[in-house]
């Protein structure tokens, strides 16, 4: 490493622990803060909050006069079923702080419902609930499931088992579909998409599936758009295969729901701080919310540690932790699993983003991203760091995502020294860093990324820094991908610079791709390449030797490609 690059990372470890240091002297508070005290069990609103005499509910918490330095403590072992809602703020140097108190598991706010009671059966392992609304989310056997989707279309147009359908909008992600189910008699198809409200009857649906013959996956012309796409109790194929319509829950269930404890998200939110700034909240449990467990809205210089949020749905923003049109926050060593949308978001959508820490958290089997940042523009995520986090198993439904995900970025972000690893699947295209639509340049270094199902790091836009990252077999032979790829969007890639990055892949992979017209401006150098298949770099339509590599790109010069070992 040489001086340059020491002294930057010195001048980044001062940067964090002053920003670890300015948050613990928020945190702390001073001598006068009030601790409320809350026990759902032996607690009573009446009581003066004392622990000896503490609340017992979360209601209570929600409407109570509180002041900056003061700190609510919840019971560990203890659950509610409501929303915390902040009420007040501190001030600089006086957070008003969340957390617990007492021995056990994490004090527990849980936003679902059982339901064991009601349960009436229409034959063939089907049964109805009724429900006034639909939740975005529905625990079977304790794992969260997100709802099927009926589609039906002509029968000779059906799509096939595991193919992605797509509907596709100028200026905005494309909806898309993953196909669990397919009866070509009919015509109708079973799939789930974290895009459900999207879809309609008047956009044409292009079609992406393997090549029976090649394994590549293909891109079909588009074609006509599904007539129907009322649910059908049909499209049950699975026990935890459900769906809400006109006031019931419709499920298949292996046995009597009454026997496997099937619970449904009931509240939106976990936790909401409703606007407000300078608060602490840590060593708290949100399960099953349908919208957002952790809930920043237009909050700012907030410290979130040490929570865990589990199951979150897929109504609305569908995200575990989510930071909307905040800034000057640290979210740090919490734990996000099973949220079928994305685990963390930083996310402006009327304001600008800026200066937030997104470090040391672990979100395991996102149904989309582990970790994305972006926004609506030009209101777009700036100087944010997303560092020193684990993301496994991203995207287990949604299609052509990533571990770590931006876009719509201004400059000034940076991902590093995280580990990324074991996203999407064979049929469900997960990269592990991808930088997409209108992203400014990003700093992406020191990351460990391994085992995805479609590229390493895949970047579009210009003047993106890649060095010193660990890249091991994400670029398997049914996509057209590899370890590093630059793909154009509104513009052609250009301007990157990539050096010192450790690339093993298997024997049919690709290390590069760069898309016709994206090879221009860069500088790649100083690469180490293991592995690979006979001519592993693909430039521009050419597929190319390493040698041959060098010559084309000038690239690489003072590289080297290695057999497997």
């Amino acid at each position: 490493m040489n001086a340059r690059n020491t002294i930057a990372k010195q001048v980044k470890v001062i940067r964090h622990l002053l920003l670890w240091a300015l948050i613990t002297i928020v945190a702390t508070g001073t001598a006068t803060a009030t601790d409320y005290y809350v026990d759902a069990t032996l607690g009573k609103d009446s009581n003066p909050g004392t622990k000896q005499k503490p609340w017992q509910s979360i209601t209570k918490t929600n409407s109570a006069p509180l002041q900056p330095g003061d700190n609510v403590l919840l019971k560990r072992g203890e659950s509610w079923h409501e929303t915390l809602i902040v009420p007040a703020s501190g001030i600089a140097g006086n957070n008003i702080s969340y957390n617990s108190y007492g021995e056990g598991p994490p004090p527990l706010l849980d936003c679902t419902v059982g339901l064991n009671d009601k349960w009436q059966t229409l034959g063939d392992n089907i049964y109805t609930h009724p429900w006034p609304q639909k939740p975005g989310v529905l625990f079977y056997n304790s794992t969260p499931k997100p709802s099927v989707m009926s589609l039906t279309f002509k029968p000779k147009n059906t799509p096939p088992k595991g193919a992605i359908l797509l509907q596709l909008k100028k200026n905005t992600p494309y909806t898309n579909l993953w196909v669990i189910g397919s009866d070509t008699r009919t015509g109708l198809v079973t799939g789930i998409s974290v895009f459900e409200e999207k879809w309609d009857i008047k956009r044409k649906v292009t079609v992406r599936q393997a090549n029976q013959h090649t394994g590549l996956e293909e891109q079909l012309p588009p074609m006509a758009p599904p007539f129907d796409l009322s649910l059908k109790v049909q499209s049950l194929l699975q026990p935890g295969h459900w769906y809400w319509s006109n006031g019931k829950i419709y499920l298949r269930s292996a046995r009597p729901p009454t026997k496997n404890q099937i619970r449904v998200g009931n509240l939106n939110f976990g936790i909401n701080t409703k606007g407000h700034d300078y608060l602490t909240i840590k060593n708290i449990e949100v399960r099953g919310a349908n919208t957002v467990g952790l809930f920043l809205v237009n909050s700012n210089h907030c410290l979130i540690s040490g929570n865990r949020i589990f199951g979150t749905g897929l109504l609305t923003h569908s995200t575990g932790i989510l930071f909307m049109n905040s800034s000057n926050n640290l979210v740090t060593k919490n734990q996000v699993e099973y949220s079928l949308g994305t685990g963390i978001s930083v996310y402006a959508y009327d304001r600008v983003s800026h200066h937030n820490t997104v470090s040391y958290n672990k979100v395991t089997s996102s149904g989309a991203s582990g970790i994305m940042i972006g926004g609506e523009k030009p209101f777009q995520v700036q100087y944010t760091s997303v560092a020193d986090n684990t993301v496994e198993r991203a995207n287990q439904i949604a299609y052509d995502s990533a571990g770590i995900y931006a876009y719509f970025c201004k400059a000034g972000n940076i991902i590093e020294r995280n580990i990324i690893r074991n996203g999407g699947s064979a049929e469900l295209k997960s990269s592990g860093i991808m930088i997409d639509t209108d992203s400014g340049p990003m700093i992406v270094r020191y990351n460990k990324i391994e085992n995805n199902s479609h590229g390493g790091i895949v970047v579009t836009e210009k003047g993106h820094t890649i060095h010193h990252n660990y890249l091991t077999n994400n670029a398997p032979n049914h996509w057209k991908t590899a370890e590093i790829v630059f793909f154009p969007v509104n513009e052609n890639v250009a301007n990157c610079q990539v050096t010192d990055n450790h690339l093993r892949t298997g024997p049919d992979m690709f290390f590069f791709r760069i898309s016709k017209g994206s090879g221009q401006g860069h500088f790649i150098d100083r690469n180490t390449y293991i592995g690979g298949k006979e001519k592993p770099f693909y430039l521009e339509k050419k597929q190319l030797n390493f040698h041959q590599w060098q010559r084309y790109s000038g690239a690489d010069s003072h590289s080297n490609q290695l057999s497997q070992r």
